[in-house]
């Protein structure tokens, strides 16, 4: 199984400025109490092995986040259902703000950095794996710049935005990628797709195994699918933990486990090809937190940061990628 391990240094205000994130996280705070109404929550079991024990728990923006005795993956119970949480992304005050407001401010570096890479990661791995694959399907997306990346490729002849969580934009549909917006479109693209695009999707899905059976239905043989999202196993995610910055509803709902993740893979007929966690953040994210709040995190933490120069803070995020330790994942599967 293959495990990426990429040099590269950047900083994570490049993508989220201080001051605009933190009003994108007022506004999700706002939303959050206003459009999620308890009585009409879902208590669930673990997305990951199913186990309804929890060890421990907290609360974040009203919502309590419960930790799997089994697996231990995070994830929100009682939570929002797929009708709530499409309707917040289409309609909530934040996601108009991230859509308008921070995407355009960092458009340039995302592209360069996250969309560009992501989408020779997904050629490349195409070629290697798949090589006949035609069809590919971006599900449940909340970004634009994939699809659009994907049509100047010659390697797919037909491209579908599925679900996508956005507000529909001119031009979003071509001679070339077409819209799925249906509740049934694992009927309408049935046996269909060859390659599937779930980036940060499993971490806002409010039923993780009812989008995987739709995806089996919906794919092809041996059908490819490229994740990306946040793990709980990471380095800032494990130090932070409740008081991590990039943890809050709905965007992160489920933070899985490596061993979670593999159950859901398992139990849907899909076997995990890729497996890497090439994040270059969580030092930085921690670093940001110890200079903020001093003494409230593990001894090593704040000795790694205070010091630590930053040759060494470099060489302890590239010790996370190789070891499968950062809290960004990415990963590939295939139907079997």
């Amino acid at each position: 199984m293959k495990n990426i391990v990429i040099s590269d240094e950047y900083r994570e205000v490049e993508f989220k400025p201080s001051a605009v994130l933190a009003q994108y996280i007022r506004l999700t705070e706002k939303d959050v109490k206003r459009m999620f109404i308890k009585k009409n929550l879902l208590k669930t079991a673990c997305p990951g092995c199913r186990k309804k024990q929890v060890k421990e728990s907290f609360v974040k923006m009203e919502m309590r986040y419960n930790e799997c005795a089994g697996c231990g993956t995070l994830y929100v119970s009682p939570r929002p259902d797929e009708a709530m949480i499409y309707r917040y992304y289409t309609e909530s005050l934040a996601r108009s703000f991230w859509n308008d407001k921070l995407s355009v401010l960092t458009d340039k570096k995302r592209k360069e950095k996250i969309i560009m890479p992501r989408i020779s990661w997904i050629i490349e791995s195409t070629q290697e794996f798949l090589p006949n694959a035609r069809t590919v399907a971006d599900i449940n997306t909340t970004q634009h710049g994939y699809s659009e990346e994907l049509k100047k490729s010659a390697n797919f002849s037909e491209s579908y935005r599925v679900n996508p969580f956005l507000k529909l934009m001119e031009g979003d549909v071509d001679s070339f990628g077409r819209l799925v917006v249906s509740k049934d479109w694992d009927n309408a693209l049935k046996n269909k797709i060859d390659v599937v695009i779930l980036f940060e999707a499993l971490d806002r899905a409010a039923d993780a195994d009812l989008l995987f059976k739709r995806i089996k239905k919906a794919t092809a043989a041996k059908a490819l699918c490229f994740i990306t999202g946040t793990l709980i196993s990471g380095f800032d995610l494990q130090v932070l933990w409740k008081d991590a910055p990039n943890l809050y509803p709905p965007d992160r709902l489920n933070i899985f486990s490596p061993q979670g993740l593999k159950a859901l893979f398992k139990r849907h007929g899909f076997e995990c090809i890729e497996f890497s966690t090439p994040g270059v953040l969580d030092v930085e994210i921690v670093a940001k937190a110890v200079e903020h709040n001093p003494g409230a995190y593990c001894r090593f933490a704040e000795y790694l940061v205070k010091s630590g120069d930053r040759p060494l803070r470099q060489a302890f995020q590239n010790f996370l990628q190789k070891e499968q330790l950062s809290s960004f994942g990415r990963i590939l599967i295939q139907k079997k």
